[in-house]
């Protein structure tokens, strides 16, 4: 199936199907255009109820907290 592409700046590249889409400029490529631009705007963020963010440092921030704990504990046993 033939792909179409259409790219109004160098961020937003919209992907059309021939079959699906017909009018580039509808309701549905303005509300598509206007919510890329929001995300760039303000990037999607997800918390644990507003307590910490989920993103891909919480590994590590976790690591980091589990190991300060085990040399605390370590500190305690070895007095």
């Amino acid at each position: 199936m033939k792909t179409n592409y259409r790219v109004n700046d160098k961020k937003h590249a919209l992907l059309l199907k021939d079959s699906q889409v017909v009018d580039y400029q509808g309701p549905l490529y303005r509300k598509a255009l206007a919510m890329c631009r929001a995300l760039d705007r303000r990037p999607a963020r997800f918390s644990a109820y507003g307590m910490f963010e989920l993103d891909a440092r919480l590994p590590l921030h976790v690591l980091a907290l589990t190991s300060t704990y085990m040399l605390v504990q370590l500190q305690f046993i070895l007095l």
